[in-house]
């Protein structure tokens, strides 16, 4: 059986392919038998708990209004956690360049700006973190090199320490969302990107991708091992009798 989901009502399709209501509920659509097809117009559901990561996939007032749920939840709501990386994605996908962005896009962006701001949190707690760590440390190499050297190396260390571990949090905190518990090669190859551009293709990757693609991508990252040829005997000697 497969689900087709469309953010508005296709009137066409409906009427051409025969769809018909479904005992589901409203906003769902069932195809004749040979089609093995369900259709859910998002715009259609029920505004409910149980359609909201649903209908984050809508458009216009449909999405609007789901955020707006979303934000309505209790802290420690399930779906908070399930919508993040939704949101991240569709955030994503919106061009940089404010020209070409879309009446809706702008609205969007508007919207969700909680996303940021949580981002910006796990930016900041890894960056506080991070320049604790560096302080101590520049102290403690202010001391053998001196005092003004080592607090600056220290500090600019652990504002960069910091940065990286909050981006690096929020690459395993998005997929936690999505699929669980992180893998642990996720984990190292999260722990090992020190670099901003790395982490945040990693988010990319956890928030746009399947499970599989993402574990792909792991796959991609091991060292190939390279065979180990045995070298070549000496040639015999022979001797002359």
């Amino acid at each position: 059986m497969q689900w087709i989901i469309s953010a508005g009502r296709p009137t066409a399709a409906l009427r051409g392919l025969s769809f018909r209501k479904s005992r589901w509920g409203p906003g769902i659509f069932d195809a004749p038998a040979l089609m093995r097809t369900r259709l859910v117009v998002v715009s259609e559901l029920p505004r409910t708990r149980d359609t909201l990561l649903v209908r984050l996939m809508g458009a216009g007032r449909t999405l609007k209004l789901a955020i707006g749920d979303v934000r309505a939840l209790p802290s420690n709501a399930h779906e908070r956690h399930l919508a993040l990386p939704i949101m991240i994605r569709l955030r994503l996908e919106i061009p940089a360049d404010p020209a070409k962005q879309t009446k809706n896009d702008r609205e969007f962006l508007m919207a969700t700006q909680d996303v940021d701001r949580y981002l910006q949190q796990i930016h900041k707690e890894g960056l506080e973190k991070g320049l604790e760590k560096g302080l101590v440390e520049g102290l403690e190499k202010g001391l053998e090199k001196g005092l003004e050297k080592g607090l600056v190396e220290g500090l600019e260390r652990g504002r960069k320490e910091g940065r990286d571990e909050g981006f690096a949090q929020a690459v395993l905190v998005a997929y936690r969302a999505r699929f669980g518990a992180p893998p642990a090669a996720l984990v190292a190859a999260v722990e090992r990107a020190r670099d901003y551009a790395k982490l945040q293709r990693w988010l990319e990757i956890v928030t746009t991708r399947s499970e599989d693609e993402v574990i792909a991508a792991l796959r991609r990252l091991r060292p190939v091992k390279s065979a180990s040829r045995r070298s070549p005997s000496p040639p015999r000697t022979s001797t002359q009798r």
